[in-house]
């Protein structure tokens, strides 16, 4: 579930529990809520790679699609996704071309 949800300069942070946290660095589109602070409390239902984009699906029909196509990238790195026992994921371009 999400507890926190907040835009940070130019990228955007997620927690997911006390242990979970995902940053997005990439361009994205927010489909089925207004404001990314609306994702509070809603469970992620899937989180999905299809081709040039990530697909992450809540609850109540709203999703986070993130944009890896090579003009979406701001940094080094689409996504980082930060876990227990220091697991760090770390979605970069040469995964996508």
């Amino acid at each position: 579930m999400v507890y926190e949800a907040c835009y940070v300069h130019n990228y955007v942070q997620l927690g997911f529990d006390p242990d979970h946290g995902l940053t997005i660095n990439n361009k994205f589109e927010l489909v089925g809520a207004e404001h990314i602070g609306h994702l509070v409390g809603k469970r992620l239902k899937s989180f999905s790679s299809i081709s040039d984009r990530i697909v992450l699906e809540f609850e109540g029909q709203a999703q986070l699609i993130i944009d890896l196509r090579e003009n979406a990238w701001r940094g080094p790195e689409a996504l980082e996704l930060h876990g227990p026992n220091n697991l760090i994921v770390v979605w970069t371009p040469e995964q996508y071309q």
